[in-house]
């Protein structure tokens, strides 16, 4: 029921000639993210993109990063409690994960819809 509450929330953010084609969901009282380690929230990106909506509500500074496991490369810095449409470069097949860069993520939900230009 959550995570169709978030979606349905960030969906209303969705500009006309976008639309969201892959989703990603993570609750950090089940799976924290911490400053030491990239917790992977995307294996493999379906396709390019230069535009993903974001809805972290962790209270925390997180760092969205794209790479390989023990390769990511920092690509954005998600403010605290934050929700909105972020322009970021993503190559199709990217592994997309987070950390955390203020203290760790513990409660709170992270939400990521990688738009689809039509």
């Amino acid at each position: 029921m959550k995570k169709l509450l978030l979606a349905i929330a960030l969906g209303s953010m969705l500009a006309s000639p976008a639309m969201a084609e892959q989703t990603a969901y993570n609750a950090y009282a089940t799976t924290n993210v911490t400053t030491a380690a990239y917790v992977q929230v995307i294996s493999s990106v379906s396709y390019a993109t230069n535009q993903v909506q974001i809805q972290d509500t962790s209270g925390q500074i997180m760092i969205l990063a794209l790479g390989a496991p023990g390769s990511e490369v920092d690509t954005w810095l998600i403010p605290s409690t934050f929700a909105g449409t972020v322009n970021v470069n993503i190559p199709a097949g990217s592994r997309v994960s987070l950390k955390a860069k203020t203290a760790s993520a513990t409660t709170g939900t992270f939400l990521i819809n990688v738009v689809k230009k039509i």
